[in-house]
């Protein structure tokens, strides 16, 4: 159930951006962050990387709405590892020119089983001044928790992000 509402506000949310008549500015699908993760479980801790593609519409010239699609790979029990999938959509804050707050909710899907968990997730986000190296232009800095029947996942992430 918590799948097809998901799949719902995306729809919704591409419908609107694809309907609305809005300059370029204002939309960004060029957006990519990559990170480092640290997963805390009770029976254990791993470390993994992170890839999402982050595109956003600016509803207000503060105030934007996101996405959040990508994956990592994960582990539980401490077994092989599998591919997790997450989308989520969220709300996007500058708190001025250098400086914005984002939070989130969607769900995070582990191939290895097909479940489809809850997922909330907050990030802080610094841009730079300049781009540098292939379109960096932002250090940050995230919170997820996912509420897995199997395991509570909470992840700590930190990475840099591209606009191309």
């Amino acid at each position: 159930m918590f799948r097809k509402k998901s799949l719902i506000a995306f729809f919704i949310f591409f419908t609107l951006l694809a309907g609305s008549n809005v300059r370029a500015t204002e939309i960004n699908f060029d957006s990519v962050r990559v990170g480092q993760m640290s997963a805390f479980q009770s029976d254990g801790n791993y470390f993994s990387g992170v890839l999402l593609w982050t595109p956003s519409y600016a509803l207000a010239e503060n105030f934007h709405v996101g996405l959040d699609l990508g994956g990592s790979l994960l582990s539980i029990h401490n077994q092989d590892q599998f591919l997790a999938t997450e989308y989520i959509i969220k709300g996007i804050y500058d708190l001025n020119p250098r400086f914005s707050f984002d939070a989130g909710i969607g769900a995070q899907t582990w191939t290895n089983s097909g479940d489809t968990f809850l997922e909330l997730v907050t990030n802080g986000t610094y841009r730079l001044e300049e781009k540098f190296l292939m379109g960096i232009d932002q250090i940050w800095l995230g919170y997820a928790f996912i509420n897995s029947s199997v395991l509570v996942t909470h992840e700590l992430r930190v990475g840099i992000g591209f606009n191309f």
